[in-house]
């Protein structure tokens, strides 16, 4: 209600063309914020996939400084197995759901990532590692927060094992 310049009072309605006027504009305002949102939501779901070449050999050898928690864990995890390792190359792919990416790795060993899915705090990958053209490995894994440790063939004087990681 409103007051008329004499003080009457005036009743005042919303007509349907001016209701369906706002409505217009609300939702013109969200498709905007929608547009405005959504590449930056799937651009934040990318995975980030890292590769680690490394040849587990018998004679002593460590891996550079800066990998000391990766070779605790294949220490941890290959115990007895190994006397040491050795890096061969790593290199890594940012990769979106439902995307595939490929990471290449020296002594021609490439390996083909795909995420098939990112929920509940694991990334899932369908993984195939070729060296040389030929299959080594060929799986699916949910990522969680440990590198997972892959066996392979042997070459570059010892067992190649692949280390992943998503996140």
């Amino acid at each position: 209600m409103n007051r008329t310049m004499n003080g009457n009072l005036k009743k005042t309605t919303t007509t349907g063309a001016t209701m369906f006027t706002h409505i217009k504009w609300l939702a013109a305002l969200g498709l905007a914020i929608l547009v405005l949102l959504v590449p930056t939501a799937i651009a934040q779901k990318a995975a980030n996939v890292r590769a680690v070449l490394v040849t587990g050999v018998q004679d002593q050898a460590d891996l550079p400084a800066n990998m000391k928690g990766i070779q605790n864990l294949l220490e941890k995890n290959l115990a007895g197995r190994f006397k040491g390792y050795r890096l061969v190359g790593r290199g890594a792919a940012d990769i979106a759901p439902s995307k595939n990416g490929k990471i290449a790795l020296p002594n021609s060993n490439v390996v083909d990532v795909t995420v098939t899915k990112i929920e509940a705090g694991k990334i899932h990958l369908a993984i195939k590692w070729d060296e040389k053209g030929k299959t080594v490995a060929k799986m699916t894994l949910a990522a969680g927060k440990d590198p997972m440790i892959i066996g392979g063939p042997k070459g570059n004087g010892g067992n190649q094992i692949l280390l992943l990681q998503a996140k």
